[in-house]
């Protein structure tokens, strides 16, 4: 079966309109003697299920490698007194109801937040997230603050959201349209493609790049002792050094700054400051995450870098809950 062969010219006249829109995209074909009856774009696929007499959704569930072409014309003939038209709109009005509840919920209970806005070029300093709570997270954002924009014009912007566990969000004109379209709470199946494309001009509201004003950072004076400890001694054999500096999480008192302002430490209970570069920040929840992180830092250094760290500390941060680890760069 092809569905570039149904692929024709029809001039639309007013006496074809609703026709036309109806049949868009759609095809019948059999599959043993089945008859199906799918629309390709909306990816909805309906059988028509003899002993019910009425169209059935099987868009998930239905191996097509077998399918055959049926003939539109004749099954227009065949389904006169019962054909598949109201089905794919209920299909659609349960593919809405499905959105709304999983938008809805997702952001009442989603446990991140966007925390601001920073340039894409900064996006460097820190890890991406695709996951669906950050996805969420930036509809809430849009939606709290009253955002107003397409994604193409997003997309001039140069900007990416930054949630709380200090990860960003990278949205593509199409993805940044669906998040519009859901803040707007439009969820439609193909809503996203009102908001992707095209320019708002009346009531534009975008988002700005957010710098926070913290240029320093306050830590446990014997983690600084334990810096002291190893530098000199590796200055001998690399021309870069990596220090992993562990600090707790606390959900209710973040660490909201951007991280390029950053270029101090102060120790506690103390006037003593170590003047340094933070080049990423990372959240970790568990050995095993930081165990991959690591990997990956790794992966991505020259030879004559060297990493260095205190397992200890490390390890007892994680094991009190999620803990931040900055990448301090001691050339």
């Amino acid at each position: 079966m092809s569905k570039q062969d149904k692929i024709e010219f029809i001039k639309i006249t007013d006496d074809n309109f609703e026709d036309v829109v109806k049949y868009n995209s759609k095809l019948f074909f059999t599959i043993d003697e089945e008859i199906y009856c799918e629309d390709y774009v909306l990816n909805i696929i309906l059988h028509f299920d003899k002993k019910e007499n009425k169209w059935v959704d099987v868009s998930l569930d239905l191996d097509v490698s077998n399918a055959k072409d049926y003939d539109f014309d004749k099954a227009l003939e065949d389904f006169s007194s019962n054909p598949p038209w109201d089905a794919f709109d209920e299909v659609l009005e349960k593919r809405r109801n499905d959105n709304s509840y999983v938008t809805e919920n997702n952001i009442k209970n989603n446990p991140r937040k966007v925390i601001g806005w920073i340039n894409v070029t900064h996006a460097y300093y820190f890890l991406e997230d695709d996951s669906d709570e950050g996805f969420y997270a930036v509809v809430k954002n849009i939606r709290d603050n009253g955002y107003n924009l397409t994604g193409m014009q997003y997309g001039n912007l140069d900007l990416v959201p930054l949630l709380d566990n200090h990860k960003y969000v990278r949205l593509s004109s199409r993805s940044f349209g669906a998040a519009m379209a859901l803040a707007n709470k439009n969820y439609e199946q193909m809503g996203y493609a009102l908001y992707a494309f095209g320019w708002v001009e009346e009531g534009l509201k975008v988002p700005y790049e957010t710098i926070y004003g913290i240029n320093e950072i306050i830590v446990d004076k014997d983690k600084y002792i334990d810096i002291e400890s190893v530098i000199p001694i590796d200055y001998d054999f690399a021309n870069h050094i990596i220090y992993l500096l562990s600090i707790p999480y606390h959900k209710d008192d973040l660490f909201q700054f951007a991280i390029y302002n950053i270029n101090k430490i102060r120790l506690s209970n103390s006037d003593e400051v170590i003047y340094t570069n933070i080049s990423k920040i990372m959240q970790v929840s568990s050995l095993e995450e930081f165990d991959a992180s690591l990997s990956r830092l790794e992966d991505e250094i020259e030879e004559d870098t060297i990493i260095k760290y205190n397992a200890d500390f490390i390890k007892e941060d994680i094991k009190h809950g999620t803990t931040s680890i900055l990448f301090l760069e001691m050339a």
